[in-house]
């Protein structure tokens, strides 16, 4: 059974599938799961640009609603910071090959935000402070300096004939798209085939289906 985040589970599951195609690049989202399962298998990585694109999207959105609370609009900090992440978007549309250095020098003009710190509560609890948002800005620009090389793979490497994006598998998965985590999923191998098998049948547009009369036959 695979579980979210079971880098390892994930390897063992897919090593026959690469083997038996002669695989060369895994092309996945970036959990980091398929990263491990990529490296233990010895395949490069593509990142889906598509899904890199959208989580930015979102996290440049509640990073700049939090500095507005923490520093104002008219703050010199939220100005450049507002400015740097409509840039890092941009570099995420241009995918230029010197991009990766750009982010890396957004990167280090943002290592004066510390990490937050862990508190002893009155009850010798641990806790942490929230990160602030120069804090989160500062590993935002570093993960995507990281993953620079693997945001561009179809770009370095066109012989591999990729678009840079997973789309090909999630089309193929179809409206039976599955997150199998530990407090939602299949009960069995079974029911989880019969899950796949009636809403690939559902929507695969190759017969008329009468919803409503089906269920209540």
């Amino acid at each position: 059974m695979l579980f979210e985040g079971d880098g390892q589970a994930f390897e063992e599951w897919l090593r026959p599938y690469a083997e038996e195609l002669g695989a060369r690049v895994l092309v996945t989202d970036d959990n980091e799961s398929y990263g491990v399962a990529a490296d233990g298998l010895g395949l490069a990585q593509q990142l889906c640009i598509a899904h890199v694109r959208k989580f930015v999207k979102r996290r440049s959105k509640s990073i700049l609603e939090q500095a507005e609370g923490e520093w104002g609009h008219q703050d010199h900090n939220y100005e450049k910071l507002r400015a740097d992440l409509h840039r890092l978007r941009g570099l995420l549309e241009e995918l230029a090959e010197e991009g990766g250095k750009q982010i890396g020098r957004m990167h280090r003009e943002y290592l004066w935000a510390q990490p937050p710190r862990r508190k002893l509560g009155k009850e010798g609890e641990v806790n942490k402070e929230k990160a602030s948002a120069g804090y989160r800005m500062r590993m935002l620009t570093l993960e995507l300096w990281q993953k620079w090389k693997k945001i561009r793979l179809h770009l370095r490497g066109p012989e591999l004939k990729l678009d840079g994006t997973n789309n090909a598998s999630e089309r193929a998965i179809g409206k039976s798209k599955v997150r199998y985590k530990s407090m939602r999923g299949y009960k069995s191998d079974e029911g989880m085939s019969n899950g796949i098998a009636l809403t690939q049948w559902l929507h695969s547009g190759e017969d008329e289906h009468d919803l409503g009369r089906e269920m209540a036959a």
